[in-house]
């Protein structure tokens, strides 16, 4: 289409990064500093492979309706334009929450807008599931429903990578996006401060848990992903002794 992509990450602290951010269901926070560090360093590593495609990643901190409200709203001020939202399909209720605050901040603010969600969190299809309400049949333990989709399902193919030129961003997004207070240009990353978290949880993560089986120097994103399933599968064949792995494993785990 005529129109360009333009990515954006957004760290939403106000319901899923801080150490005081907590699920409503239940006492446990909704993430905790060790994994938001990962998704740190991935989000880092995606804004780096997407400059390479001459593309780039705006990168912010806070909720979601008010950003993209604040970015649509001035991208259809300066040009005019429709805006179409993508983002992931979500299944469960906080998420789905988030996506109806965002099409209700930006049809208040009269933005002509469709928000798009396409699946892309599950292994398997869940249209083709072999259960009689679908999603909602799926057996209560792993190894029913292992049994019935390795039976009458099939792994769908991944969508081929975009070429560079359909990520490729027009020469003057840049200004554009500059004026309407965003810059693809920024090297600005947030730390877990940013995020939320106090000083006891990001000394948490200044060392690796001596407990972890990743190699040293292991980082979040799909640069070290590659090499490390490149490294698992093909360098070291580990797959051949993973059964045996698992269950060592599991048999320790239930001896402490």
């Amino acid at each position: 289409h005529d129109g360009i992509l333009l990515p954006i990450f957004i760290f939403d602290n106000s319901t899923v990064y801080g150490s005081d951010i907590k699920s409503k269901l239940s006492s446990s926070r909704k993430c905790g500093p060790r994994r938001a560090l990962f998704i740190l360093e991935a989000v880092a590593d995606l804004r780096q492979n997407l400059e390479r495609c001459g593309s780039g990643l705006i990168i912010k901190v806070g909720k979601p309706e008010t950003i993209l409200g604040e970015i649509a709203q001035q991208i259809v001020s300066t040009s005019s334009s429709f805006v179409n939202i993508v983002c992931q399909e979500e299944i469960c209720s906080e998420e789905l929450y988030i996506n109806e605050a965002v099409s209700s901040h930006l049809n208040s603010k009269g933005i002509k807008f469709k928000l798009h969600s396409i699946s892309g969190s599950t292994l398997y299809d869940p249209n083709t599931l072999p259960f009689d309400r679908g999603v909602n049949g799926i057996p209560d333990t792993f190894s029913p429903f292992r049994k019935e989709v390795e039976k009458h399902c099939k792994i769908g193919l991944p969508l081929g990578i975009p070429i560079d030129d359909r990520l490729k961003l027009p020469h003057n997004t840049h200004n554009v996006l500059k004026e309407i207070g965003c810059s693809l240009d920024d090297d600005y990353m947030p730390t877990l401060t940013d995020l939320g978290y106090n000083t006891k949880d990001i000394e948490s993560v200044s060392t690796v848990d001596p407990r972890s089986a990743m190699p040293k120097g292991y980082r979040g994103g799909e640069t070290f992903a590659l090499l490390r399933v490149k490294e698992y599968i093909w360098d070291l064949d580990l797959i051949q002794t993973y059964i045996d792995t698992r269950n060592n494993m599991v048999g320790a785990n239930y001896s402490t």
